[in-house]
């Protein structure tokens, strides 16, 4: 559906033209794909299948799954109830568990790099592309360093610097639409981060499954879920293609602890986050690595991305 016609982003010169069994080894990952499903649990693609939204979650058929913890500093140390969107993105991008509401610093407010600009400094091109605004939580935890998710004025600023130094290659953001499709951005990054097979690393949010569920509402979030899967099936098939990719593919947190009742209805049980363990999926190399049991730490995510651009003792 998105190659066959000649991909701009990926050589395609030999794609199957028919579906056929093969052998297939994935090569030496030098690359990553991170993808983010803001808000999501396995509850909320649950219900996406089983309203009829979607046919299957197709993260859901990947061979290695496991859950996530995604508990902030302030959860840990200061007594909240679970995580915000800014310290479960400086986790993920960082492997620094740090409090809420900070922003690619840890609870000391010290600066600490993000996966992306490991890749960046190793000459890897980079890239984030998000339904949220470019300054929103989860794309700040890969792009800026303050103190202060809010603090829109300094996120700008420091989002304008990189672009003008070249130190991330693509970047889209919007809050606007709730019904965006993030396929054509992320082929648009590709393009650019990913030419001649060149090494990247790109973050991938869907933020509206988080936004819907604040507001309890499961149509809408539905609708958001199948727009995750959609970008997330691009991926899986871009990684396919490509086949030195590591795929990684979860949540930040839960929103909305919804959940379903004997009836077979789903009913949301609160208008914020918990702290539930969130899904994790993974595909290419190093993907086993990763996820080696059954409940990992958001925190190892980055690690295992940080081993593919050199780092073997990267976060905390």
């Amino acid at each position: 559906n998105y190659f066959a016609t000649g991909a701009k982003e990926v050589n395609v010169t030999n794609l199957p033209t028919a579906p056929a069994a093969a052998s297939y080894t994935f090569k030496k990952a030098t690359s990553g794909i991170m993808m983010i499903g803001d808000g999501m649990s396995a509850v909320h693609f649950a219900a996406a299948v089983d309203t009829g939204v979607i046919k299957e979650f197709v993260a859901d058929t990947l061979p290695n799954q496991a859950f996530c913890t995604t508990a902030s500093y302030s959860v840990l140390h200061s007594g909240k109830a679970y995580t915000d969107s800014a310290a479960s993105a400086t986790a993920l991008s960082s492997g620094y568990k740090t409090v809420n509401g900070y922003l690619g610093v840890d609870n000391k407010k010290k600066e600490k790099q993000n996966i992306r600009e490991l890749a960046h400094s190793t000459g890897a091109k980079t890239a984030v592309v998000t339904t949220d605004k470019i300054t929103g939580a989860t794309p700040g935890g890969f792009l800026y360093h303050y103190p202060d998710r809010d603090a829109t004025t300094q996120l700008q600023k420091q989002h304008d610097e990189l672009v003008k130094a070249g130190k991330v290659n693509y970047t889209y953001g919007t809050a606007t639409n709730n019904k965006a499709s993030l396929v054509p951005y992320t082929q648009e990054a590709f393009s650019i981060i990913a030419a001649e097979n060149s090494p990247f690393f790109i973050m991938i949010e869907e933020a509206y499954i988080d936004k819907n569920s604040h507001n309890n509402d499961l149509t809408k979030t539905t609708a958001s879920v199948k727009n995750y899967d959609q970008v997330i099936a691009y991926c899986i098939a871009y990684t396919m293609i490509r086949g030195d990719v590591m795929l990684v593919i979860t949540a930040d947190h839960d929103c909305g602890n919804l959940s379903q009742k004997a009836n077979g209805d789903y009913v949301y049980n609160s208008d914020n986050h918990t702290n539930k363990n969130v899904p994790v999926f993974a595909l290419g190399d190093g993907a086993a690595e990763l996820i080696n049991k059954s409940v990992i730490d958001n925190t190892d995510i980055p690690k295992a991305f940080a081993k593919i651009f050199g780092s073997t003792d990267f976060g905390s």
